[in-house]
């Protein structure tokens, strides 16, 4: 069971302790405030009031025994930023901090957290990209040229893995096939049968995936 800790419990950090509760994780959950801990105290393993960017508050709350914790609060830069020089400094492998701005991010990464998010604007520019390309049902970014999408297959792509040879024409690697019914077919192998109105999720470089919509769409 993996240990983790999520400071700030607003709206994103509630979501984010209390589904990974959900999913049978160790979930520490700190937040100065008392009303909102008690809120998730039912729903995480360890509710704590507590400073989040307190160094004694965070020993005492057992942050330095996690394998990941979650900056999940942002409004406050300074309070936010100091958190995560904390966890480092603690020796937590995995440290993720949400950022409220594009120069927040950026300070964030130069301080050594592991991953930076932005909620809203994840959120924001994958429903545009919905929006526009009503096929592409979501996209995670991995790196800044590397991403994995949910893409709805059409005839071009019915067939055999084997056959429609996406690794080598596009540099793409499917995940997962989902049905349109929203049955999970699992990992491909070479002989599974892709249909339209599948959904795949593809992982691969950004002009690849690219050049697999234009494909799709010609």
């Amino acid at each position: 069971m993996r240990q983790f800790a999520v400071l700030g419990l607003g709206r994103f950090g509630s979501a984010v302790a209390t589904e990974l509760y959900r999913l049978g994780h160790e979930v520490i959950a700190i937040d100065s405030d008392e009303e909102r801990v008690n809120a998730v105290a039912r729903q995480v393993t360890h509710p704590v009031i507590a400073d989040a960017a307190h160094r004694d508050d965070l020993l005492s709350a057992g942050v330095a025994n996690c394998d990941v914790a979650v900056v999940a609060f942002g409004a406050n830069m300074e309070g936010n930023i100091l958190a995560t020089l904390l966890l480092k400094e603690l020796g937590i492998k995995t440290v993720v901090a949400k950022a409220q701005n594009q120069l927040h991010e950026k300070v964030l990464k130069r301080i050594g957290a592991d991953r930076v998010v932005r909620p809203e604007y994840d959120m924001g520019k994958n429903l545009a990209q919905s929006l526009s390309d009503p096929d592409v049902l979501l996209t995670l970014p991995v790196a800044e040229n590397f991403s994995v999408v949910e893409i709805r297959a059409n005839e071009k792509v019915s067939g055999e893995v084997r056959e429609l040879n996406l690794n080598n024409r596009f540099g793409l690697s499917i995940v997962v096939v989902i049905s349109a019914k929203g049955e999970v077919k699992g990992v491909p192998r070479a002989d599974t049968v892709l249909r339209a109105d599948d959904v795949l999720v593809i992982a691969g470089f950004n002009q690849a995936i690219a050049e697999f919509r234009r494909f799709l769409e010609s």
